[in-house]
């Protein structure tokens, strides 16, 4: 396979001539849901295309996404509550109360909304607690949203995803090993980043600096509201050096734009940008924009390019 970039849209074309949609340049902050899913389903569909049997659709074979999906788990608001009642603060709980009794839709359409994936992701990191791997990093949802859109991305996850299920026999792939793939993948997005040219060591300090607040902030305090943080604010405080990190990190779909008029980012101030959601997994958070906080408070005074690569960033069980 050859992928092209023709002006802002990216194109795969298979080896023998065969042109599958296409999908928008990794610096449109769009993520389109489901352009990147006709996307993915050529892929699976072109490495069946030789096999005497249909594969299955992508529903069947990932299924739904435990955090991401917005149908209500079983136990329903009874459930959220005693997850609330364990991982959030004394306020925000009776915030929930009290919603829930005067204003149950919007306790429902609002804050069951917001925080059911966020606590949810709580809950399956205490369990796995030294022992386990995670496996809610699963479903079609969250497969296609931790690859941000970026066809490379798509490529390498749904070659992955092919390769480690028995698509002609139409059998749904485990939670645990998409978890596994998806995780994988995120934890070599990161590595990745040390060995690009020039920048490699400074930008990895940088987003591994940002990904650990963004880690402590989602898991080592009790919940005091509905968005967890993991957008960031540049301003003009940072020095000149920092800037060309996160401009480079704009330009690897490592930072995304949270609005469609920051493109291109040299020409916006105080820019406001997610971390990639393929990052998600390395750090244990959820791929969501949530809510930002300077950048200038998130990394330390120290060189971040002093950094250096070591073990795996650290699961939330660990802290």
């Amino acid at each position: 396979m050859v992928i092209i970039r023709l002006r802002r849209t990216w194109v795969l074309i298979c080896l023998r001539g065969t042109i599958l949609p296409t999908l928008t340049s990794h610096r449109d902050p769009i993520y389109n849901e489901r352009q990147c899913r006709e996307f993915a389903e050529a892929l699976v569909a072109k490495r069946l295309a030789y096999s005497s049997r249909p594969g299955p659709h992508l529903e069947e074979l990932l299924g739904q996404s435990e955090l991401l999906d917005s149908e209500p788990d079983r136990g329903g608001d009874d459930r959220f509550m005693e997850l609330l009642a364990r991982h959030g603060t004394p306020a925000i709980l009776a915030r929930a109360q009290r919603q829930r009794t005067e204003t149950p839709k919007r306790f429902r359409t609002g804050m069951v909304r917001k925080l059911r994936g966020t606590l949810l992701l709580r809950e399956a990191a205490l369990h796995s607690r030294g022992h386990s791997q995670v496996d809610v990093y699963s479903g079609l949802k969250m497969v296609l949203r931790c690859t941000d859109s970026t066809p490379r991305r798509m490529v390498r996850m749904f070659s992955r995803i092919v390769d480690a299920g028995d698509l002609t026999e139409r059998r749904p792939i485990s939670r645990s090993i998409q978890s596994r793939i998806v995780t994988e993948l995120s934890q070599e997005t990161l590595r990745r980043i040390a060995s690009e040219p020039k920048v490699g060591p400074g930008l990895y300090g940088l987003v591994r600096q940002m990904g650990e607040y963004m880690r402590s902030e989602l898991h080592d305090s009790l919940l005091g509201g509905t968005d967890a943080v993991a957008s960031v604010f540049v301003s003009d405080m940072l020095s000149p050096e920092k800037k060309e990190l996160v401009a480079r990190a704009v330009d690897l779909a490592l930072l995304v734009p949270n609005k469609a008029d920051m493109v291109p980012i040299s020409f916006v101030t105080s820019p406001s940008l997610h971390l990639a959601y393929a990052l998600a997994p390395a750090f244990m958070l959820l791929p969501r924009k949530g809510k930002g906080r300077a950048l200038s408070g998130m990394i330390s005074d120290v060189n971040v390019g002093q950094m250096t690569l070591g073990r795996e960033p650290r699961s939330s069980w660990e802290s």
